[in-house]
């Protein structure tokens, strides 16, 4: 990564610096009475623009949208961008996934930021059709059906799905030739590690199952 091709937006950056909410403005949010009145003060700011209270998940999503859209017109190395938006992929995929297996409807939490068409992702799914999503996502959907058939068990999917997860963020990490970035990324991957431990302690999980979920 060229860090100097980041010079030209510093002065982007530093403009929506001064749109960003303070902790005083969170805390009006907070302490408003209803939803109506949360979303009154939201539309003071530059996130408000036709926000109401049946929209705003959508609304705030565009806006988030928009962001990156920005950032991608104004740099050259779109690695970071993709690494932000990544996570959105394994949310969808994670989700599409447990809507087929349970058989209901879970659109309504589907996030449209990931970096690759939420319908692609699902006809890979539901059609076995690989051509539009990358080789980690069709590994993870492949490996957690053939989990499922041998578990029963639909803890597999989360477990599966972040495995391919963090894999396609060290990947990137690689990529981006970034100290801070990869010491983000193991950072998370311990983190969830240690998470996961203390849960399978909790709930008194063998040690296989430990080496089965655990993330290197």
């Amino acid at each position: 990564m060229d860090r100097k091709e980041f010079i030209s937006i510093v002065p982007m950056i530093k403009v929506w610096e001064t749109k960003l909410l303070n902790k005083s403005f969170y805390s009006k949010m907070i302490n408003s009475n209803s939803l109506e009145e949360a979303i009154n003060a939201l539309q003071e700011t530059p996130y408000g623009e036709g926000i109401n209270g049946g929209n705003f998940e959508a609304r705030l999503d565009d806006s988030f949208k928009d962001l990156c859209d920005d950032l991608y017109k104004a740099i050259k190395s779109n690695e970071i961008i993709e690494f932000v938006r990544l996570k959105n992929d394994y949310h969808n995929l994670k989700t599409l996934i447990k809507a087929k297996v349970l058989d209901k409807d879970f659109s309504y939490i589907l996030n449209k930021n990931g970096t690759m068409p939420i319908d692609k992702i699902e006809q890979a799914i539901k059609n076995d059709d690989y051509r539009d999503v990358s080789a980690n996502i069709e590994n993870a959907i492949k490996e957690v059906f053939l989990e499922l058939d041998t578990k029963k068990d639909s803890q597999v999917i989360d477990i599966v799905v972040d495995r391919y997860m963090f894999k396609d963020m060290v990947s990137i990490a690689k990529k981006i030739e970034s100290a801070y970035i990869s010491k983000y990324v193991k950072t998370v991957i311990d983190l969830t590690n240690i998470k996961t431990v203390l849960r399978l302690k909790k709930i008194n999980k063998d040690k296989s199952f430990l080496s089965y979920v655990f993330i290197e």
